[in-house]
């Protein structure tokens, strides 16, 4: 599990470099859901209200700041909100994936916390179900 300190760390990396522009900042995966291994890396969801023209050079400036300051790797998957509305829209995998266990890292007026209730309204309506065990989703 990441630290208060690293995760702090994490969040103010993608601040500094995102100002305003940034949306959400969510911790998925392994670390996020307590399973992590030596040789995990730390997987990150961010939501910046920017083109992916100015925005993937700087991911991966963050990126690398981050591995080297924490001493793993962390790997950022970037998207705008328009195409995070969409992924959640049409029950994209990997946001199934990252509602299987996720943590808030950032997130300015709840736009993700809001989005992610879309797919638990579901699972309770009985439109998804989810196998914890075997960490399937399946979407009816």
């Amino acid at each position: 599990m990441l630290s208060e300190q690293e995760k702090d760390i994490i969040t103010k990396s993608f601040r500094e470099e995102f100002k305003d522009s940034l949306v959400s900042l969510v911790l998925f995966g392994s670390f996020a859901q307590g399973r992590e291994k030596p040789t995990s890396d730390i997987d990150i969801l961010a939501i910046v209200e920017e083109d992916y023209s100015h925005m993937e050079k700087r991911v991966i400036g963050v990126d690398t700041e981050l591995t080297w300051l924490l001493k793993r790797a962390v790997r950022c998957l970037p998207f705008t909100p328009d195409d995070f509305n969409y992924m959640v829209d049409t029950r994209f995998p990997l946001v199934l994936g990252v509602a299987s266990g996720y943590q808030v890292l950032f997130d300015t007026s709840g736009f993700f916390e809001k989005k992610i209730r879309e797919i638990f309204k579901d699972v309770e309506a009985g439109k998804i179900k989810y196998y914890p065990r075997s960490g399937i989703w399946v979407v009816k």
